[in-house]
């Protein structure tokens, strides 16, 4: 997960469990934890954490891949009657930028 997205669940108050791990970045590009005492700690939340926060918002993760232009990307869709869908290059992107779209919805 990049920067920019893990920032954006901080501060939106994602649940973070005791047992997520922090991701140490330095403008904006991730850095080895040695390097902790010098940069910004940032919770980063397994795939497993993200889809559980999403709750009965989160109804699949797809996987699409073109063979024909290359492109791959991962698409999270919600649970919704006017079901929305966000993609991302990882699942933890795509599902991330759900999240955001459901607390920002239920806020």
């Amino acid at each position: 997960m990049n920067y920019k997205l893990a920032k954006q669940l901080k501060d939106a108050g994602f649940p973070y469990s005791k047992k997520t791990q922090v991701g140490y970045f330095q403008n904006g590009e991730r850095v080895p934890n040695y390097y902790a005492a010098q940069s910004e700690g940032v919770p980063l939340p397994t795939l497993s954490e993200l889809i559980e926060a999403c709750g009965h918002g989160f109804s699949c993760l797809r996987h699409l891949e073109s063979f024909l232009t290359g492109e791959n990307k991962w698409i999270a869709q919600s649970n919704e009657a006017k079901s929305r869908s966000f993609t991302g290059s990882t699942p933890e992107e795509a599902v991330t930028k759900l999240w955001l779209a459901l607390k920002e919805k239920n806020d």
